[in-house]
């Protein structure tokens, strides 16, 4: 989790309309300043910039966590995060499918904005390099930038699909992604004769299992 830090040397001028529902927004606008101003008083007086790690997971329902009441999937470690960090309870994806939704995220805006609108399953829509990307934006930050796993944010079929893969939109590490959305197995070698995996390091067995195997790589990363 991050919290992006960012000072406006602006005026600011304060009006109290009449009517009490303004008022209310005027207060509210007070606070939100405050929180504002004492998460930026955090971020410039941290010794050291803290490691990041966002998980963004397909098909998940906020219900499939042990934390938000599930009694049928068991996420000890998911609950143990939650338990020993701030729960958000009032969330929404940007999109029910893939492609936009790792849009928005990467680039903060609505679907509709950066011209992805449903999974990319053609040459015609992709993350265009225009748009600054959350990678690009903590890269100039000062930090490391890794992607493992899935991207899906390229135009498949297109002769240039590779310059659109991870490595070209801020990412300094990209394990695993490219145009597919999903590999053509999840057992070693990953592949199949239509689909292709994404660029891994070498090594791996028969029978090795890919979510392991990309959670094996994150941790060489770190260490």
């Amino acid at each position: 989790m991050w919290v992006n830090c960012r000072c406006i040397h602006e005026p600011h001028h304060l009006h109290l309309e009449t009517d009490q529902h303004s008022i209310e927004v005027q207060f509210m606008k007070i606070r939100l300043a405050t929180i504002a101003l004492t998460l930026l008083t955090t971020c410039l007086h941290s010794a050291s910039k803290p490691n990041i790690v966002f998980l963004l997971v397909d098909d998940l329902g906020w219900t499939d966590f042990g934390c938000f009441g599930s009694d049928l999937y068991k996420t000890p470690n998911i609950d143990k995060l939650c338990a020993e960090g701030m729960k958000f309870t009032n969330g929404y994806a940007a999109c029910t499918v893939c492609s936009p939704t790792r849009a928005a995220v990467m680039t903060g805006k609505y679907p509709v904005r950066t011209g992805i609108t449903n999974w990319i399953s053609g040459p015609t829509m992709r993350l265009h390099h225009e748009e600054t990307t959350l990678a690009e934006a903590l890269r100039d930050g000062g930090y490391q930038t890794w992607h493992v796993g899935k991207w899906h944010l390229a135009p498949r079929g297109a002769d240039e699909v590779e310059d659109y893969y991870p490595e070209h939109q801020g990412f300094d590490v990209n394990i695993g992604g490219n145009h597919w959305g999903a590999p053509g197995s999840y057992f070693h070698p990953y592949t199949t004769q239509r689909k292709t995996m994404g660029k891994l390091p070498p090594g791996g067995k028969e029978g090795d299992y890919l979510t392991d195997r990309l959670t094996d790589e994150t941790l060489k990363l770190y260490r």
